[in-house]
């Protein structure tokens, strides 16, 4: 009579959900999270036609796409996913999984996360590429501009110590603008190593200034 009274949580009722049952599986099919998040049953859920029903199993098939989901998902792992993207869940399925939630394995789930992580990870260098090449192009121009300024003004040689760093905190603060030296100097150093190679090309092409220097 024991045996008989722990498995009858196994049992469904026609045209009912066993709320305790799936509460108890480790793990849910897309497909079965979206029948319980809208309390139909899993089993028949196959022969809903509903607008909603199809609305939100192509909600999580796009978030599997995307590593944000996978196949399998854990019950509570499914639930806090709904409430993060403000989708209602049934109080019978909260109360059932408060009732009997199910074991979980964490080292699992960790792995679970890095998989999911590394995805993002991938996903997320693709789409920043072209935004990287841009910026790294914007700032080797800045580079140039500030490097070709430095020598020309005030001096600047990346192969000595001088004082255009100092000359350059000076000048800055005539603007109203507070930069230290140190900063400057930073920056000297940066574009220098940045833009090196095509310091050396065109210290050979400049043109003579007014004075007749290089």
């Amino acid at each position: 009579m024991a045996a008989a009274s722990r498995n009858a949580f196994l049992s469904t009722e026609p045209g009912s959900v066993n709320w305790t049952y799936w509460a108890r599986l480790p793990a849910w099919t897309l497909d079965e999270t979206a029948a319980l998040f809208l309390a139909l049953d899993p089993d028949t859920a196959s022969n809903e036609t509903s607008v909603e029903h199809k609305n939100l199993r192509r909600i999580l098939y796009r978030a599997k796409a995307t590593g944000e989901m996978d196949e399998l998902i854990q019950p509570e792992e499914a639930v806090e996913w709904a409430e993060s993207n403000a989708l209602d869940v049934p109080e019978a399925l909260l109360t059932a999984l408060n009732i009997s939630p199910p074991i979980t394995n964490w080292r699992d789930l960790a792995i679970k996360y890095q998989k999911r992580i590394h995805k993002l990870k991938i996903a997320s260098n693709k789409r920043e590429e072209p935004v990287e090449a841009a910026d790294l192009r914007s700032l080797k121009n800045l580079y140039r501009i500030l490097y070709a300024i430095a020598a020309d003004r005030f001096g600047f040689d990346p192969d000595k110590n001088n004082s255009a760093a100092a000359n350059i905190t000076t000048k800055v603060a005539l603007f109203g603008f507070r930069v230290s030296e140190q900063t400057i100097r930073q920056h000297l150093k940066a574009a220098a190593e940045a833009i090196g190679d095509e310091v050396d090309r065109a210290e050979g092409r400049r043109l003579p200034d007014a004075a007749g220097r290089r």
